[in-house]
């Protein structure tokens, strides 16, 4: 039988598109996975091999999307979705109440349930989403190479001046500002952050601003705005005493194992609809730094977490056009990081690695996608 999944462009949304492939190919399924800026081929694919099944793999700015009775289609559809917002457009709104009344709805956290249960979108189950668990064991226990780590892409939303410092989502300004100020009082430490030539560019337009509101009355807090700020970062190089942050461009390394290269995982996200990279981190055996966030404290229950405490929340709507979402960004007591973060490069946290890999087992793609093939 033939299966077809559409994903959206995002980059772990695909992966999980792949993950619930490989599940449902290994039961015997012939699977052709594509993402939605060539869904016309999707539509191809139901033309030739009379699919019998449709799974979109999506997040609430997507528009394309397969259902019985669309372009020839008969067979059964899925949605399973990630919602680290709510949907805010009256037009993204009622594309969603659609999806939600013409497939069997499923979400991969109680966070994105909620959010879509704001515009009456009835989610049936609940389904987190997995890890390669045995593939990045590969990598378990292999010798840190830096300090800290930190995988994501710097994605600051609408605003392209960088002065609304809560517009990355994924928290880039403030996590360099801290670890900028720790280098300039004389911390020594190494970081690799793997990320978006974005960082480079644009991040030093907003951490200033963040940093120096977060931590206004903190004695020697001085931070510059000046193309010396830019020798900070060792960009495709080994870091030094000078250049104590190795910026690689996410893609570089194939291999996801590969990014997890620090002794401490650290991500100063402020919203995410389920959010891999601390389960892969845990996977391979490292200590995770995080904020407090719905979804992590839902799913994420190890001993090898810090949990930053979430100090405030801000609303903020994100996106393109008719795609926008409204997020709740939960932004962390800086302080707590600041703490954390002295005790990481100091090495205070100690950790039993094989408890780290062992928390997050369950979470292994091949475990919690055998919940599509009992569904077939």
């Amino acid at each position: 039988m033939h299966a077809l999944i559409l994903t959206s462009p995002a980059t772990s949304i695909k992966q999980q598109g792949r993950y619930v492939a490989q599940v449902l190919i290994d039961s015997g399924w012939n699977v052709y996975v594509i993402d939605y800026n060539n869904a016309y081929l999707a539509h191809r694919y139901v033309t030739l091999y009379d699919p019998k099944l449709a799974i979109n793999i999506m997040d609430p700015l997507v528009v394309p999307h397969i259902v019985k009775g669309t372009n020839g289609f008969s067979g059964e559809s899925i949605t399973y979705y990630t919602a680290d917002g709510v949907p805010h457009t009256d037009l993204n709104k009622q594309h969603v109440r659609q999806i939600c009344k013409s497939t069997y709805v499923i979400a991969n956290s109680n966070y994105s349930r909620a959010n879509l249960e704001v515009v009456d979108c009835h989610v049936n189950e609940v389904v987190p989403n997995g890890i390669d668990w045995v593939y990045l064991g590969r990598y378990f226990n292999s010798p840190p190479r830096y300090d800290l780590v930190s995988v994501g892409y710097y994605n600051p939303g609408l605003n392209e001046y960088g002065n609304n410092w809560w517009g990355d989502r994924k928290g880039h300004p403030a996590l360099v500002g801290l670890l900028y100020r720790l280098w300039r009082l004389g911390r020594k430490y190494t970081a690799h952050l793997h990320t978006s030539p974005d960082l480079l560019t644009r991040v030093f337009k907003a951490f200033t601003r963040q940093v120096n509101v977060s931590l206004s009355d903190v004695d020697g807090l001085r931070l510059m705005i000046s193309s010396v700020d830019y020798d900070f970062f060792a960009v495709n190089r080994e870091p030094d005493e000078k250049h104590p942050i190795k910026v690689t461009y996410v893609g570089v390394e194939r291999d996801v194992g590969s990014y997890y290269d620090g002794e401490y995982y650290v991500t100063n996200s402020y919203v995410e609809g389920f959010g891999l990279t601390p389960f892969e981190a845990l996977a391979v055996g490292r200590y995770a730094i995080i904020n407090d966030l719905p979804t992590w404290r839902e799913h994420l229950q190890s001993n090898c977490v810090s949990r930053v405490p979430i100090h405030a929340t801000k609303d903020y709507v994100w996106g393109m056009g008719v795609n926008k979402l409204f997020m709740q960004y939960h932004i962390p007591d800086f302080y707590v990081w600041w703490d954390l973060l002295i005790k990481a490069v100091n090495h205070e946290i100690k950790y039993d690695p094989i408890i780290c890999r062992e928390s997050v087992r369950d979470f292994d793609y091949r475990l919690t996608y055998e919940w599509f093939k009992r569904k077939l």
